[in-house]
């Protein structure tokens, strides 16, 4: 049975993650479209740019390229809302009592329902595209479940980091520009990399999320168990460091806003 500072921290982290989602698409023309359009507008230029040089080498290319726009724009967006997550609300962390951890968690909580919304488009693009969507697909939810671990341990030790360091929001941003190509959106590991150079590319929990899906999606098997247990536990591991140096440094937040 939950207690009842339990139910009022999930009460607050609710009302958070509501108010972060509305947020978000708060007077703009298309609202809510606008999250929908970004991965599909990605699609069209990185098709139109790569479709000669890897169309042919990699099936369902497009269905490819959408999977890993998605799983980025997640976690590229997740993260950049959470490293502001604490300073922007300076005057509710100054003056009010409460775990400021949640405020991290709306902020990942908001940009982590759109993703939901997108695979949902996503799943329907890909039988769109001819590609059968096979009983491997229920697992997907246990991908996106590790990476959302993933960004609010990334997403925890940016907002500590941002209190702190004045400049982590541009240097995470620079970091994001530099990422996009670091991980295989728009092409494959085994193009570019063999032998320890892959295993290093394979080492980013990142890059093994996106092959993952594509596994369960494009090819309908289950991903490699050494794959998945590196990532459960470097996102477990993240997590768990991201909240120990989150809790250490909060009561000294006040001070630093």
């Amino acid at each position: 049975m939950l207690s009842g500072g339990a139910l009022r921290r999930g009460g607050l982290l609710r009302e958070f993650t509501i108010a972060a989602f509305r947020v978000r698409d708060q007077g703009t023309v298309l609202g809510f479209l606008w999250t929908l359009l970004h991965p599909l507008l990605m699609l069209l230029i990185l098709y139109a740019l790569f479709q000669g040089q890897l169309g042919e080498r990699i099936p369902n290319f497009r269905s490819y390229l959408l999977i890993g726009i998605t799983h980025w724009s997640f976690f590229a967006t997740a993260t950049s809302k959470a490293v502001t997550s604490i300073v922007q609300r300076r005057e509710l962390v100054s003056n009010f009592p409460f775990p400021r951890a949640l405020l991290v968690l709306s902020d990942v909580g908001a940009v982590l329902i759109s993703f939901v919304l997108e695979l949902v488009v996503l799943l329907l693009f890909l039988v769109w595209d001819g590609v059968p969507l096979r009983w491997a697909a229920l697992a997907l939810p246990l991908v996106v479940a590790v990476e959302a671990v993933l960004v609010t341990g990334v997403g925890l030790a940016l907002a500590c980091a941002q209190v702190f360091v004045k400049d982590t929001e541009r240097i995470w941003g620079i970091l994001l520009r530099i990422g996009f190509f670091l991980v295989p959106i728009f092409y494959p590991v085994a193009l570019l990399a063999e032998g320890p150079k892959r295993a290093i590319y394979l080492l980013n929990p990142l890059t093994q999320l996106m092959a993952a899906s594509r596994e369960l999606l494009l090819e309908g098997r289950v991903p490699a168990a050494a794959g998945i247990a590196w990532t459960v536990a470097c996102a477990a591991g993240l997590l768990a460091g991201a909240f120990a140096l989150f809790r250490r440094l909060e009561p000294r937040f006040a001070e630093r806003l």
